[in-house]
């Protein structure tokens, strides 16, 4: 990880934390994955980065399903009555698009991480 980028993130970033908070697992987990490389620990590295990968995966298919649910009752449980039925199935059509489309980003977040993984292993070991 850029650990300098991130430390001058945080000094700017003043006593107010909440915007640094969301980079703070993934830069945890970058100083941790150099440590490991430099022990020569490769195990531990494809154990370590699986276990970071996977729950990464889910939190981020749990924000995608929380969002649609919070897109759904916006936009669809709170319709008026005046919506014509073609109107609230097009729009219940478009949400399912999109968190279709934002799970599939959250597939290919997934597959580009496993295969940095297998790159960074094999150009150091």
């Amino acid at each position: 990880g850029d650990s300098d980028g991130f430390r001058h993130y945080i000094k700017i970033s003043g006593r107010d934390l909440r915007g640094v908070s969301q980079y703070v697992p993934q830069y945890m987990y970058a100083r941790e994955i150099r440590l490991l490389f430099q022990m020569g620990t490769s195990t531990d590295v494809l154990v370590r980065s699986k276990d970071f990968l996977v729950s990464g995966y889910r939190n981020r298919l749990l924000d995608v399903a929380a969002a649609f649910a919070r897109r759904w009752k916006e936009d669809i449980e709170s319709t008026s009555m005046d919506s014509s039925g073609k109107e609230i199935l097009e729009r219940q059509e478009e949400l399912k698009r999109e968190r279709l489309r934002e799970e599939a980003e959250v597939e290919a977040w997934a597959l580009a991480s496993c295969w940095d993984v297998k790159c960074a292993s094999e150009h150091y070991f």
